[in-house]
């Protein structure tokens, strides 16, 4: 019996080391996407995301130690570089639809945000965490809060504001 219970035991660690190498890595590379999951029972509610910045220096206003781009709410809403321990969970989850930005595209994306007003204000639609770290990584702003209890809603905005891109793009051409 006790040694089925130290089997049972070394199983559960193994695969708990299986799955957290899985999600969390330690060779981060600048512009990945780090999340944070909101703890609310098994399902999060929503989900943060910030951009890896890491130690480069070539970030116009970054500290040497600040290692992350982020959009907040709380306290002040805004976009700032902030210093998080790690590890962090790296989900570049548009890799495989949208080809990431160049390290200097993501640099000069990252210098235009916060010379714009828009990361001044945050916006649940239009100005979120996840808005920014994606427009940072592939050039365009999405938020689909994959795996939350907010995802059907946010991949119901997406949805509509493709839709409205589609048809002002055929009346924009039926104009012409």
């Amino acid at each position: 019996m006790k040694m089925l219970r130290m089997k049972c035991v070394l199983i559960a660690v193994f695969l708990q080391l299986c799955f957290s190498a899985h999600v969390v890595k330690a060779d981060y590379q600048f512009g990945d996407m780090l999340e944070f999951p909101i703890p609310d029972n098994k399902l999060p509610l929503y989900k943060h995301y910030a951009v890896y910045v890491g130690g480069d220096e070539t970030v116009k206003d970054k500290d040497k130690e600040q290692n992350i781009f982020e959009m907040i709410r709380k306290p002040t809403p805004g976009c700032r570089f902030d210093t998080q321990p790690g590890p962090f969970t790296v989900n570049n989850y548009l890799d495989g639809q949208h080809k990431p930005q160049s390290k200097a595209d993501m640099i000069r994306t990252i210098e235009e945000l916060m010379s714009d007003e828009k990361c001044k204000n945050y916006d649940l639609i239009k100005g979120n965490c996840e808005q920014f770290a994606t427009m940072v990584r592939y050039g365009k702003a999405f938020c689909y809060q994959k795996g939350t209890i907010a995802g059907p809603a946010a991949a119901g905005v997406e949805k509509a504001k493709a839709s409205m891109g589609r048809k002002k793009r055929r009346e924009a051409s039926a104009a012409a």
